[in-house]
């Protein structure tokens, strides 16, 4: 175990009582151990005992102070409870405690001048150990910002243009942050009108048809339209022929819709409507796409 001076270390006494209800007061040493022991410090604690019939284990922890005066170092310890005959003593346990001396701790203080920001610490204690290295970042409020700028830190009277600076902590020390007024801001340029928005635009588009299953291959007519922002471009009854392509016209630019398409002539009766999914048109751009009526695609 390793205690500070100024501490209060707790001793743990084990004892095994047997017979009637008692006090007995408990005593623990810390010392060294020679030809006997030399006992540095003693803590004392009182302690009732039941009555027990058989041996009956208690542990008892026994408070010692180690004061500031003490010498560092490592040390043995050993209990003994008073008023038994024979005297009941524990076995000296050897270098179980190390006491050291408290570290020399510092304050740092942090100041602002003028206080229109706020300033990080990391870390942020109250007193801090020789050569402990703390970081120091100044920002601006938010509401500050059009008037005010970091300009130095002041550590310990020694100047820093740097943001995040950091102080070595050797002794108590003080930190100053330094914000300067801004110059004032030239007046903004006046804002162009916007351009004209550009005309409408349209596009067109081809569609080629290819037809996977024999059903398809059977008709000799097709047709197929584009539905979309409340209007129908291209006509999806049709009788263009199977193999040919269709080119659909004057769809505006970014209006989203469906294509629709019908298969006819031929053997067997006519095969749709079939549909695309929703999509967009874009120029210069190509699709394809799966479109599928009763379980034909």
């Amino acid at each position: 175990t390793t205690v500070l001076l100024g501490d209060t270390v707790e001793v743990p006494v084990w004892v095994l009582h047997e017979g009637a209800a008692e006090t007995k007061e408990l005593y623990a040493a810390i010392g060294t151990k020679g030809i006997i022991f030399n006992e540095h410090l003693v803590g004392r604690k009182l302690v009732s005992f039941r009555q027990d019939a058989g041996p009956t284990s208690y542990v008892e922890n026994v408070s010692i102070r180690i004061p500031t005066g003490t010498t560092p170092g490592v040390y043995d310890v050993y209990a003994k409870v008073l008023g038994t005959s024979p005297l009941e003593i524990s076995p000296v346990a050897h270098d179980v405690l190390e006491i050291r001396a408290a570290p020399e701790q510092f304050i740092l203080t942090v100041l602002q001048e003028p206080a229109v920001g706020q300033v990080t610490i990391r870390p942020d204690k109250a007193a801090y150990d020789r050569l402990d290295v703390v970081q120091l970042r100044a920002e601006v409020y938010q509401w500050a910002l059009t008037t005010h700028e970091f300009d130095r830190w002041e550590i310990n009277g020694s100047p820093s243009t740097t943001n995040p600076s950091s102080v070595i902590m050797m002794r108590d020390s003080e930190a100053v942050v330094f914000y300067r007024q801004k110059a004032a801001a030239p007046a903004p340029a006046p804002t162009p009108a916007p351009p004209p928005a550009p005309a409408p635009t349209t596009i067109s588009f081809r569609i080629m048809p290819t037809f996977p299953t024999d059903a398809m291959r059977l008709k000799t007519v097709w047709g197929v339209a584009f539905r979309g922002g409340g209007k129908t471009y291209g006509n999806a009854r049709g009788n263009t022929p199977a193999g040919s392509s269709i080119t659909i016209s004057g769809v505006p630019a970014g209006v989203s819709g469906t294509l629709v398409a019908l298969l006819a002539g031929g053997v067997g009766p006519p095969i749709g409507p079939i549909g695309s999914g929703t999509f967009t048109p874009v120029d210069g751009r190509a699709y394809r796409f799966n479109m599928t009526s009763g379980g034909l695609s």
